[in-house]
C-alpha cells in the first residue's frame, strides 16, 4: 500500500515561462524563477509576491517571477558561457539560474520581503545536492561559478558558506533522500533543480510524492515512488488567449499570455538511480512560441523548448535533479534534522533533543510532526520510543527488592523489559511524548507525535520494538537477547 505525502490542492501558482529571459535563439530560460514564484502562494503568505492585495494573479505572479529571475537568480544564457572559460567540464552549468543561485536568491528574496513588510512569521528554505565540488568532477549545482550578466559580474554562492542549508549526497550514495522528500514535501513546496542526460536544465515545482518502498530498505527505487509536478513550460490548465490563439505584441507579446485554469498537476516516476542522481521521468508538453505565426502550439512530441533543448526524441523525458530546496514555514532551524538525528550512524533512530532544551525559543515548546518508518520482518510489530539517560542508552528503572531508582544500561539484565515499560509511561496520558501506537502490517507509514520539550526528563528518545513472537529490539544491540541491530537509519531524521 503506497504512502501519500504532500497536498496537490495547495495555492500554488500556474504561471507559465514562455518567452521570459530569451536566449539567443528566442528560447525562454526563465524555469526556476517561474516555478519559485510558482510555489511561493503555497505558503500562504501574500507578502512575499509582487502584488499582495492579488497574490494569485497572473500580474502578481509575473512581477515576482521577473523581479526573482532578474535581481536575484540572475537569469541569464551567460552562465553555459561561463562554465566554459572556468574550466568545462568541472563547471558545467546550464543557461539560466545556476541552482545554487536559485538557493541563495531564494533566501535572499525571502528575506527582503520579510524586512520591507515587518513579517514575523518563520520561514525555513533548505536544501538537499545531489552533487558536490570538489567531491565530484562536474558542479551541476553551480557553486563556486562567476559569470557577466547584462554587464555585472555575478558570482553563485560557495558551498560552504551555505552547509547550513545544504545537505550534500554524493554520487552513488542513497540514503538520506527518501526522507528529506517526505519531511520537507509533508511541509510545502519543493522546488528541482535539474539537468537532462543529454545536456540543458530545467526546474520543476514539486507539490507530494507517493512512495511505495516495498523492500523497506529506505532507497527510494525504479518503480517506487511518484511524483506530482507543476511544470513551468505548462502549469496552467488552460490560457488566454487560448492555446493557437492570436498573439499580438510582436516577441514580447509571448510573456503577455494568461494563466486563466487551476494548476495543471503532472505525476512521473521519481527514483534514486547509482550515479548519484534523484531521477524524475514524466511526459513533458511545452507551450512553444511560434513568431511567424503571432501564435503558440503546445508541442506534445518535443523536449524542452526552454533552454534551447530542441528535440525529437520520444517522450518520457528524465530529467537529474541536481538540487531540490525546501521552502515552508515551520519555524525549525535549516539543519534541524541534522542535529535531532546527530547519533543516527552510532544508533539507529535514536533522537536527541539537546539543542531543543538548551535554546531558551524552544526549551518550552511542544513539538509535533511525524515519524516516518517501515519495517520488512515477517512479524506484527508495536513500534514506540522509550526515554534514555544518556547516548548509550542507559536507563532508569525501579529496583524490585529494594524499591529503589537504579540505572540499567544495555547488556544488563531486564534492559529490554524495563525499556519497554517506560515506552509506556512515555506515551502515557500525563507523558511528555504521545506517539501514537503502532502497530505494523509490514508496511510504511507516518505515525504522529507531539513532545512537550519542557517535560523531557532527559534529552533522548530511542525506538522499540514488541514483535508478535513475543521479541523486544531495541536500537542498542547490546540490549537485544540476540545481540543483533534490528534498526537502520536511512538519513540524519
Amino acid at each position: 500500500m503506497a504512502l501519500l505525502v504532500g497536498n496537490s490542492s495547495l495555492r500554488y501558482g500556474s504561471l507559465p515561462q514562455l518567452n521570459t529571459f530569451p536566449n539567443d535563439k528566442g528560447n525562454g530560460l526563465a524555469c526556476a524563477p517561474t516555478a519559485v514564484a510558482n510555489a511561493l502562494p503555497a505558503l500562504n503568505i501574500d507578502e512575499l509576491l509582487a502584488d499582495p492585495l492579488s497574490p494569485t494573479s497572473w500580474q502578481s505572479l509575473y512581477d515576482t517571477r521577473n523581479d526573482l529571475g532578474s535581481n536575484y537568480f540572475y537569469t541569464s544564457g551567460n552562465w553555459a558561457h561561463a562554465a566554459a572559460i572556468n574550466g568545462s567540464p568541472q563547471y558545467q552549468v546550464a543557461e539560466g539560474s545556476p541552482s545554487a543561485l536559485v538557493l541563495k536568491g531564494t533566501i535572499d528574496y525571502i528575506a527582503k520581503r520579510k524586512a520591507e513588510s515587518d513579517l514575523n512569521t518563520p520561514i525555513t528554505v533548505n536544501a538537499l545536492g545531489l552533487t558536490l565540488v570538489p567531491a565530484i568532477e562536474q558542479n551541476f549545482a553551480g557553486f563556486n561559478v562567476e559569470a557577466v550578466v547584462n554587464g555585472k559580474t555575478v558570482q553563485t554562492p560557495s558551498f560552504y558558506d551555505y552547509q547550513d542549508y545544504f545537505t550534500a549526497i554524493n554520487p552513488g550514495e542513497t540514503r538520506g533522500i527518501l526522507d528529506y522528500l517526505i519531511l520537507s514535501l509533508a511541509r510545502g513546496p519543493v522546488v528541482f533543480g535539474g539537468f537532462y542526460p543529454s545536456g540543458g536544465g530545467h526546474a520543476l515545482l514539486a507539490t507530494s510524492i507517493e512512495v511505495d518502498d516495498n523492500n523497506a530498505n529506505g532507497i527510494l527505487e525504479k518503480g517506487e515512488g511518484r511524483i506530482f509536478i507543476i511544470d513551468p513550460l505548462n502549469p496552467s490548465t488552460a490560457y488566454s488567449p487560448a492555446i493557437g490563439g492570436e498573439i499580438t505584441g510582436g516577441i514580447e507579446g509571448f510573456n503577455t499570455v494568461r494563466n486563466t485554469g487551476n494548476p495543471n498537476i503532472l505525476s512521473g516516476d521519481i527514483w534514486q538511480d547509482e550515479d548519484g542522481f534523484l531521477k524524475v521521468e514524466y511526459s513533458q508538453s511545452s507551450l512553444i512560441p511560434i513568431p511567424t505565426a503571432n501564435s503558440f502550439i503546445l508541442g506534445t512530441d518535443f523536449g524542452d523548448s526552454s533552454n534551447g533543448a530542441l528535440s525529437s526524441s520520444p517522450l518520457p523525458i528524465t530529467v537529474n535533479v541536481a538540487l531540490a530546496m525546501a521552502i515552508n514555514t515551520s519555524g525549525l532551524s535549516e539543519d534541524f534534522d541534522k542535529q535531532l538525528g546527530a547519533q543516527a550512524n552510532a544508533t539507529p533512530g535514536l533522537l536527541d533533543f539537546g539543542f531543543l532544551r538548551q535554546d531558551p525559543d524552544t526549551a518550552d515548546a511542544v513539538l509535533s510532526g511525524y515519524i516516518y518508518s517501515n519495517e520488512s520482518s515477517a512479524y506484527t510489530n508495536e513500534f514506540l520510543y522509550y526515554e534514555c539517560l544518556d547516548q548509550d542508552g542507559t536507563i532508569r528503572s525501579i529496583d524490585p527488592l529494594t524499591g529503589q531508582n537504579i540505572a540499567i544500561r544495555p547488556g544488563e539484565s531486564g534492559y529490554s523489559a524495563a525499556a519497554w515499560a517506560l515506552a509506556q509511561e512515555l506515551t502515557g496520558p500525563s507523558g511528555p511524548a504521545k506517539i501514537d501506537r503502532r502497530e505494523s502490517a509490514d508496511k510504511e507509514t507516518l505515525t504522529t507525535f507531539s513532545i512537550d520539550i519542557g517535560q523531557l526528563r532527559t534529552a533522548y528518545l530511542a525506538p522499540i520494538a514488541l514483535t508478535s513472537a513475543g521479541d523486544r529490539w531495541v536500537p542498542f544491540s547490546a540490549g537485544n537477547a540476540d545481540g543483533k541491530q534490528h534498526f537502520q537509519s536511512t538519513g540524519a531524521l
